[in-house]
């Protein structure tokens, strides 16, 4: 837990590389998305679905809208965030 932490402090897009179980991780999911909101992308899909999650992501990186779930994607709120 820590090993992965510690590389998506490095780089938010190592997200790629963790585990399932990582990728569901709120703590974890959220520092990577706050260094690189394109790491979205890998978030498992519960998180994609996490109103928290994603305005974290857009606002590192306005673009992560496209990897949130459809449900976030269509809302107004998201989008003006």
């Amino acid at each position: 837990h820590d090993y992965v932490m510690e590389a998506i402090k490095q780089n938010g897009l190592s997200l790629q590389y963790a585990s399932n179980f990582m990728k569901d991780k709120y703590n974890i999911v959220l520092e990577a998305v706050e260094h690189n909101g394109i790491a979205l992308q890998y978030a498992s899909y519960d998180l994609k679905n996490n109103y928290y999650i994603v305005t974290a992501a857009m606002k590192q990186d306005r673009l992560a809208i496209r990897y949130a779930s459809n449900r976030l994607q269509n809302k107004k709120l998201i989008i003006l965030t």
